[in-house]
């Protein structure tokens, strides 16, 4: 039931409708074995990769990763985040995203360069040496997931 079409009736008719499916899952509880949730949690993963909360540390190596692909400005970055569900941990909005560009920036990790856009000028962030090099000594995880960030992207 959508939000749209909301009301008591509507209500209503949504629980005499769902009631036979509470009663079955009620009386037939399913398995909520750490062993099943782990199983559903990798076949969920299967059918859509792309559902990840990122704490800062592992964004950053994702920002940078991604970067080493292709520069980009931060409205692609953020949308190519937001298309493939990535989130950064306790963010509120785009908004962190834009945060952790500029620590980067900061870090000397990433260095931008403002273009001229279509309707307006981009600033433009591509990989440092230092970023590289900050690169080689993470892991692989956040490197797998910008690899298939990007080709999604390409397709």
């Amino acid at each position: 039931m959508n939000q749209d079409n909301f009301s008591p009736k509507n209500f209503k008719k949504f629980l005499s409708e769902s009631a036979p499916d509470l009663k079955k899952l009620i009386e037939n509880p399913p398995d909520v074995s750490p062993e099943r949730i782990g199983k559903l949690k990798q076949k969920l993963e299967s059918i859509c990769p792309f559902l990840r909360v990122l704490t800062t540390v592992q964004m950053r190596r994702l920002c940078l990763e991604l970067f080493k692909e292709r520069p980009m400005d931060g409205t692609d970055l953020a949308a190519m985040l937001r298309k493939n569900n990535v989130k950064l941990k306790d963010a509120t909005g785009e908004g962190e995203i834009y945060g952790l560009l500029q620590q980067l920036e900061n870090a000397k990790a990433i260095e931008s360069e403002w273009k001229d856009g279509i309707e307006r000028q981009k600033k433009i962030y591509k990989l440092t040496v230092s970023g590289r090099a900050e690169l080689q000594r993470s892991s692989s995880e956040e490197s797998a997931l910008a690899h298939a960030m990007l080709a999604r992207a390409a397709s």
